[in-house]
């Protein structure tokens, strides 16, 4: 059985962990406040901005009904997805039963081709 490396950064007796001090240790001060100014993309961390403007939104689907969906989908074409079918019937729906939506969310980027 091999050795693991000795880890890159020997810390010894300065770190000083929260809590481990024992039973009778300090609790820990609460979180600095987050400050209200918008991050920029490399501040992300690479999340996609049309998740910061919708609501995400659980379908539970049988098995059956979505294996049909996604049949239906590859049949469309390569760019058709599931997701896209699943909003158009929404909007219909809306549509029907005359409620404006928007149903939707604009990506704020254009999709690349």
């Amino acid at each position: 059985m091999a050795r693991r490396a000795p880890p890159p950064v020997a810390y010894g007796d300065d770190l000083a962990l929260p809590g481990a001090a024992g039973p009778a240790a300090e609790p820990l001060a609460p979180p600095p406040a987050q400050t209200a100014h918008e991050p920029a993309d490399d501040e992300r961390g690479g999340r996609r901005p049309i998740l910061d403007k919708s609501a995400p939104t659980l379908v539970y689907l049988h098995p059956a009904g979505k294996h049909q969906l996604r049949q239906y989908a590859v049949a469309q074409g390569l760019k058709v997805k599931v997701h896209d079918l699943l909003l158009e019937a929404l909007e219909e729906w809306g549509a029907r039963r005359a409620l404006a939506g928007p149903w939707r969310v604009e990506p704020s980027k254009p999709r690349r081709r």
